[in-house]
């Protein structure tokens, strides 16, 4: 029970539109910042510092909509290096958006580059999720034609296993926004076999 309290404690800090965000004030400052500049080494000050496992659910989230080809969606891209941190620029056009760095050292546990959120996420829905929730909203979806669904993905980079804590939220309502299922789920992802473990856990 305590770790279920844990995780929707979690699912919801991470989930909400604060986190991972800077302030007002850096945002101002960052956001002055064109990238080319930053590319150069330029404003390293302005970088705000991540710890691994906030970069990799950081990098994850972000990437979802530029995995799926959106023009309009903002990309991260490594934009800089020294001897200590790899900086990294969150933009749009030619000014940043957000800007971090992170541990040289840190970054050599896990290549992020190689991380594929459109096949976690695939494979989550298509592996993790119960057989039997979604035969019930196949079955309850066969009574309306409108219905709205969506699923929210958090990530938690778990250093001493090399794994990745997903949680998927799946929210659907029906055309008479009556709810059909909100239910949460979660596994963990091996960042080397690529795959999901067996164990899981479902939060109703």
């Amino acid at each position: 029970m305590k770790r279920i309290i844990i995780l929707i404690c979690t699912f919801t800090f991470i989930c909400s539109p604060s986190f991972g965000q800077p302030s007002k004030k850096d945002i101002s400052q960052i956001r002055k910042v064109f990238v080319n500049e930053a590319s150069k080494g330029q404003h390293t000050a302005l970088a705000r510092e991540f710890a691994i496992d906030q970069f990799i659910d950081y990098y994850l989230r972000k990437d979802e909509g530029s995995s799926r080809k959106m023009s309009i969606a903002p990309v991260v891209q490594e934009l800089y290096r020294d001897s200590v941190y790899t900086y990294f620029g969150l933009y749009r056009w030619s000014r940043l958006l957000d800007f971090l760095k992170v541990k040289n050292t840190d970054l050599a546990e896990v290549n992020y580059t190689k991380l594929d959120v459109l096949h976690i996420r695939k494979t989550f829905i298509d592996r993790v999720i119960p057989e039997a929730d979604k035969k019930e909203v196949l079955k309850k979806e066969k009574d309306f034609h409108a219905f709205t669904a969506r699923y929210e993905f958090a990530y938690r980079y778990i250093r001493e296993t090399r794994e990745i804590e997903t949680i998927c939220r799946w929210k659907e309502r029906n055309g008479l926004l009556l709810r059909v299922i909100d239910k949460t789920y979660v596994a963990n992802y091996n960042i080397d076999t690529k795959e999901f473990s067996k164990k899981s856990t479902v939060i109703d």
